[in-house]
Order: structure tokens, then sequence, then C-alpha cells
């Protein structure tokens, strides 16, 4: 039976070729066969377990501080994801334009329903027109004999029935509507211009004055096109209508809102940003009545 042996310092059973305890580390060197002697730790073992302990502690303060599991610290993420300090450059400055922008759709869906309503009026009275020129003609066509007759005989001349010409739209309210949208796209275009964004979003400020712009000037336009096409009828006349001037109404400048849709798509996709919390081209579509989707 072989002799039994212990650690000098725990007194934990060991075997005869072990150097060090397998409990607490303690080198054994020449160990006695019976228990009781103590044996001072020397310096190697000393440092190996202070090295132990200092890396105990370490993990703990990791551990506390987030950075082994749990939340990853700021710089550790910027270290993964490069765009992580821009986002923090940018977010709030990017927000206030976006903000800014879907303002920028609200007055465009009412200038564009002011728009859809006065040509909708006027595709209904060019309709009566042509009805009412067209009922003229017939009764021409259909009474021209007789009117011959009357003018070359000198006898009574018929006397048809002939249909009440229409009455011209007024556009009242399409013209107040008008007026109120390039007004809030007024004040906008103060706001946007008054924006001092960093430089990496001066590009998108600029899109962005452009198409506020643009459609003002084009409500502005239409709203006086159609206050001075428009004759209105007194009494029993029916009005009178300038199709030259008519003409002359805008159409929305498209291209200025496009450029500015793809500015924004550009930076949300530049700084690796949820692309579905914002009104954009393959992102969430607000209203499907206004032009935020368009590229």
């Amino acid at each position: 039976m072989p002799d039994d042996h212990f650690c000098p310092d725990c007194g934990h059973s060991t075997a005869p070729d072990d150097q060090f305890c397998r409990r607490c580390g303690a080198a054994l060197g020449e160990q006695p066969d019976a228990a009781g002697h103590k044996r001072r730790r020397g310096p190697v073992v000393i440092a190996v377990l202070a090295l132990v302990a200092c890396a105990g502690a370490a993990t703990a303060v990791l551990a506390a501080g987030g950075v082994l599991g749990g939340d990853e610290d700021p710089a550790d993420r910027a270290l993964v994801d490069p765009r992580a300090a821009l986002r923090a450059q940018l977010a709030a400055p990017f927000q206030k334009q976006m903000d800014i922008r879907d303002e920028f759709f609200a007055a465009e869906r009412e200038y564009r329903a002011a728009m859809r309503s006065a040509r909708r009026t006027l595709r209904e009275y060019r309709r009566a027109d042509r009805d009412y020129k067209a009922e003229l003609k017939q009764i021409s066509d259909e009474f021209a004999d007789e009117f011959d007759e009357c003018t070359r005989f000198n006898i009574p001349c018929p006397d048809p029935d002939y249909p009440e010409p229409p009455k011209v739209p007024s556009f009242k309210e399409q013209i107040k509507d008008l007026k109120r949208s390039a007004k809030q796209l007024s004040a906008l275009q103060a706001t946007a211009s008054s924006l001092q964004p960093p430089e990496r979003l001066a590009s998108l400020q600029a899109q962005l004055v452009t198409a506020v712009t643009m459609l003002r000037e084009t409500a502005e336009h239409n709203a006086d096109v159609l206050s001075e096409a428009i004759e209105e009828p007194e009494y029993e006349a029916a009005g009178q209508l300038d199709k030259g001037k008519l003409e002359t109404l805008r159409n929305q400048d498209m291209p200025s809102v496009r450029a500015l849709n793809a500015g924004a798509l550009e930076i949300v996709r530049d700084l690796g940003l949820d692309l579905s919390r914002y009104d954009l081209p393959g992102g969430r579509d607000i209203d499907t009545k206004d032009s935020s989707q368009d590229v």
C-alpha cells in the first residue's frame, strides 16, 4: 500500500509524483509521509495565485461594465459599426429635416386635392359646353332649310327651343385652398432655409428648400390663373372663360420632389437607419395621395 502524502499547507491528500497541490496550488517538493508539516509558499506560487486573483477581479469588472455579455460599450460598438459615430452626430439634425419633409407632403396633399377638384370642375364645364354646342349644331342643321326659306322669301322663321349655355364655374373654394397651401409652404420654406445642418446634410437641405419653393410658386401661380381666367356670370349671363389663360396652369414640379426623396433615402442607407420608420420608397407610406414614394 503506497505511502500517504498530504499538502503541507491545506492538508489535502496528494500523489507521490505531484509537484503542486491540486486544491490550493502550493509547491510540494519533497513531501514527508505524514501530514502536519507546513511549508512556506515559494515566490512563484505566490505570483501565480496573484495573477489568478487579478484575472478574476478584472473579469468581474468587465462583466459589471457590460463588456462581457449584456449591453455593449458605445466605443466598442463604434469599432464594430463605424457608422455609429456618424449616426450619433447626424441623427437629430436629420430628423428635423425629415419632420419638415413630412409637413411638406401634408401641404402637398392639400394642394393636390385643390387641383384635382379644380380640374374636375373644369372638365365638367368643358363637357357641358361641348354638349351645348353640339345641340346648337343639331338644331341649326335640322332647321337649315326653313331658315334659308324665311331669309329668301320673307316668311316667318322657325323658333326652335334652344338650350341654355352652361355657366362658368367660380373655383372659389379651390382658389382658397390653393392660397392656404401656398401660405403653409411659404412658412415651411423659411423654416427649412433657417436650418444649419452638418455638411453631410447640406445637400438634403438644398433639395428640401427647392421642393418647397417650387410647390409654393406653383400653388400661387395656379390660384392666380383660376382667379383671372374666370369672369363669373351675372344675372342671366353664363359668364366667360379665358381658355388661353387656363392653358397656363402648371403641373407640380416632380423632379425636385424625386430628388428630395432620393437624397433622404441615401442618408438613411448611409447611416444604417431602419427604413421602415420613414415615409420613403421601400419604407412605410403614410398617405398614398402624396408623392413621398416617387423616385
